[in-house]
């Protein structure tokens, strides 16, 4: 079974999540039930130029271009409260022991940026790519 622990994501709409206790549970459920399950998505990705997607139903609506949808592991890598979550459900049902975790991704600051030009998107169009047409929505 294909389970859908997450959602994806409209352009200009609040991101969708999925409670850790929820998602585990219905998993908890799959597995208890003798399913086979994969998980959309385990971790998190992004989707470059168009291939992100669209629904249009009554009115075209472009996901955004993460594939993160609130996947236990996180579209930079991180382990979610899901990831978790979902570790001691198949901890319960017979899971092969672990490996050991890598420790959390490093973070720092960069401290202050300065800039000293600036350039208006409309002006090096022709430098970053070269056009792309459709009849039809990408």
């Amino acid at each position: 079974m294909e389970y859908w622990n997450g959602w994806f994501d409209h352009w200009g709409t609040p991101h969708i999540r999925r409670e850790s206790d929820d998602a585990a549970k219905e998993l908890d459920a799959i597995l208890e039930s003798g399913a086979s399950v994969n998980l959309y998505m385990f971790h998190g990705g992004t989707n470059f130029g168009f291939y992100s997607g669209a629904n249009q139903q009554e009115a075209y609506e472009p996901d955004v271009t993460s594939y993160d949808y609130d996947a236990p592991v996180s579209e930079e890598g991180d382990l979610t409260l899901k990831y978790f979550s979902f570790q001691s459900v198949l901890a319960k049902h017979g899971a092969s022991p672990l490996q050991t975790l890598p420790p959390p991704l490093p973070r720092r600051a960069f401290g202050p940026l300065s800039l000293d030009g600036a350039q208006g998107l409309f002006h090096c169009l022709d430098a970053l790519s070269t056009p792309v047409s459709s009849a039809v929505p990408l």
